[in-house]
């Protein structure tokens, strides 16, 4: 007999893959749309983006451990689902930052940046393992093995 797993990956599985689906179309979009001569002015904006993709890449890795531990204002611990949305916002955003800035000036950092924080989104996928070490109290039960009986 199958046990149960105490956390449903269903929900965040969907989220996950539409937030890395409208990313990367807009990426797409972006490069169809975008004249594909490039300006050597660097803009500003194009460097806080780079910024802001680094800050996303940390906060990515080491705030959801961070997060686990917080309690909801219902003094209740933080659930995986919520950690993993907040993780893949942060990301999200300075992808999006970055496609943007590439878009409307042409930067090709922006564009690799892009491309480097669309990887780490989608490598971002929800796993039993994140959810036994951010949540050792709600840790799952392991796998049964089929013996044939």
């Amino acid at each position: 007999m199958k046990e149960k797993s105490v956390t449903s990956f269903a929900i965040p599985n969907k989220i996950h893959r539409a937030m890395c689906i409208g990313i990367i179309l807009y990426l797409i979009v972006s490069l169809k749309i975008r004249n594909l001569e490039m300006s050597q002015a660097d803009n500003i904006l194009s460097q806080v983006a780079v910024g802001f993709a680094f800050l996303a890449i940390v906060a990515g890795l080491f705030y959801p451990p961070i997060l686990a531990k917080a309690k909801t204002s219902q003094n209740e611990p933080m659930n995986y689902q919520v950690v993993k949305l907040i993780q893949w916002a942060i990301i999200e955003g300075a992808t999006l930052f970055n496609i943007t800035q590439y878009f409307t000036q042409g930067t090709m950092y922006s564009f690799a940046v892009s491309l480097i924080l669309i990887l780490f989104l989608i490598s971002r996928y929800p796993n039993e393992k994140e959810v036994n070490q951010w949540f050792p109290a709600n840790r799952l039960p392991p796998k049964k093995e089929d013996d044939g009986f």
